[in-house]
């Protein structure tokens, strides 16, 4: 958990960190894992600006709101 949390904290400014939710990571990264599954699949460039916005909601789909 303890490696989690400090992967989880070095990717956010400190001015923007929450709380810190195990099951929450664990979702975001279950929801990453499947998202990239679907993008190779139907050939979906995910990282065009069109689609950014739509790629964090469906990340953090799921989670809670802190």
């Amino acid at each position: 958990i303890n490696i989690a949390k400090a992967i989880h904290w070095l990717s956010i400014p400190k001015k923007e960190r929450g709380s810190f939710s195990m099951s929450d990571i664990k979702t975001m990264n279950h929801n990453t894992l499947m998202l990239e599954r679907f993008f190779d699949v139907f050939g979906i460039y995910p990282y065009s600006t069109k689609n950014q916005n739509y790629v964090k909601e469906l990340i953090l789909y799921g989670t809670k709101a802190a």
